[in-house]
């Protein structure tokens, strides 16, 4: 994934918001479909770590707060599951990793 890819202002608005409105240790950008006649992203997938009381809420609250033009669809994890989880090679999580571009955080192996 190209490492500029905050440059793109409606991904950096996603992000900026999602870090303004809950404690983030991880967000990492993946997925992110464009069109092709003129490159422009159409959807994105962020992948968030963080602590949480109730995932579902947490994921219901981001979708109501940030207003953003282009769709996207959040996993989360809890730092103990996420790092679970990325020593798992064939995880979801740990391709999260190889394949995305962390945009606000570290990863356990910097």
């Amino acid at each position: 994934m190209e490492n500029n890819v905050c440059d793109n202002k409606d991904i950096a608005f996603i992000c900026d918001e999602m870090k303004r409105l809950f404690d983030i240790e991880l967000l990492v950008v993946f997925g992110i479909k464009r069109r092709e006649k003129d490159n422009a992203v159409t959807d994105l997938d962020i992948c968030v770590v963080c602590e949480h009381d109730n995932k579902n809420a947490w994921i219901k609250k981001a979708y109501l707060e940030i207003d953003s033009d282009i769709p996207f669809d959040i996993s989360l994890y809890t730092p103990s599951e996420w790092n679970s989880l990325i020593e798992k090679p064939e995880s979801f999580a740990s391709r999260i990793l190889r394949k995305g571009c962390v945009v606000y955080g570290k990863t356990q192996n910097q």
